[in-house]
């Protein structure tokens, strides 16, 4: 009897127990289900409404901060890409240079001031024609390039797109009318440019000396490549100049050429800084170099306006920019 009774009182707690695990079952499996049911309709209710105020202006501010980091990298990027273009541009410049010289017996091309006169005088004949000047009507006129009647280097470039930097967003009248089709200078002290001792309708007359400034030495003009030597080699030799645009007009460079650093300033051409501060040269060897500014603010900005007044301070670039033309000769 005594094992009866514990018997049953066994099944009852066995019972009590799959009672209460049928309970706890059951109300696990009603919570799960409401929540289920509030999750899935929040979220019904938020894919309808779309994203809340705090949660776009959230991602607003994600794609402000991610502009402000890839802007100045990607201006970067487009300004070193600009600069290699417009130095490949002075790299077929300066080739077509040395081929001229090589077929014309060592003479190097002519840069005495030209012309955009219609029609051309007869016998020009100039590395290229045409005034840059705003207003002038050579500064879209293609043909000032390309005719080989005129143009010294027409004959060995393939287009007359390498004589315009692409930084260069210069128009005939500032920012209005056709596009300026040189961006591009030779400086003053290689070829012929003085009319009193030599002829631009005789480009094999040699002009030997550039008249100084502030008194000292004359300045060797290089009208022969083979001239190119000695204080002043061709891998230092400055040829092409990639010009700022407010100042540019004739094919030709004009320079201060003084022995004295503190009268060394900017005449009537001031070179660009287009490139982050830099500026491409060619030289008389044939090699390209992008040459950073110590004092870029001397060169003025490009307000793409004439008459343009050049600064007078004196600074190191212009120095050394003079060091590159000439040397001193008796």
């Amino acid at each position: 009897m005594k094992i009866t009774n514990q018997i049953h009182d066994l099944q009852a707690v066995g019972t009590a127990r799959c009672a209460v695990r049928a309970a706890c079952s059951s109300a696990t499996r009603g919570i799960g289900l409401a929540t289920f049911q509030r999750f899935n309709v929040s979220t019904l209710q938020r894919a309808a409404g779309g994203f809340t105020l705090v949660e776009l202006l959230i991602v607003i501010a994600i794609i402000a901060i991610l502009a402000a980091m890839l802007l100045p990298v990607l201006h970067a990027a487009q300004v070193r890409a600009q600069g290699a273009a417009c130095m490949s541009n002075l790299r077929q410049l300066q080739s077509a240079f040395l081929m001229y010289c090589t077929d014309d017996n060592d003479l190097v091309p002519v840069s005495h001031s030209n012309s955009s006169d219609n029609p051309v005088p007869a016998n020009y004949y100039n590395w290229e024609c045409g005034i840059m000047t705003y207003g002038d009507p050579g500064c879209a006129n293609i043909s000032y390039l390309t005719n080989p009647k005129i143009s010294q280097l027409s004959r060995y470039l393939q287009t007359a797109k390498v004589y315009r930097c692409p930084s260069d967003l210069s128009c005939s009248n500032g920012l209005v009318g056709p596009p300026r089709v040189r961006s591009y200078t030779m400086q003053a002290l290689i070829g012929i440019d003085n009319p009193d001792t030599a002829s631009p309708a005789d480009p094999t007359t040699v002009q030997s000396h550039f008249p100084p400034v502030s008194g000292g030495n004359k300045w060797l003009v290089f009208t022969k490549l083979s001239q190119v030597k000695g204080a002043l080699s061709p891998v230092d030799l400055l040829v092409f100049v990639c010009e700022q645009p407010d100042f540019i007009g004739d094919g030709k460079f004009s320079m201060c050429m003084t022995p004295y650093a503190n009268k060394a300033v900017w005449l009537s051409d001031i070179p660009s800084k287009y490139h982050g501060d830099r500026c491409p040269f060619t030289f008389a060897d044939g090699h390209v170099e992008m040459h950073k500014w110590l004092h870029p603010g001397n060169i003025p900005e490009v307000v793409y306006k004439p008459n343009q007044t050049a600064p007078t301070a004196t600074d190191p670039d212009i120095t050394w920019f003079y060091s590159h033309c000439s040397v001193p000769t008796n």
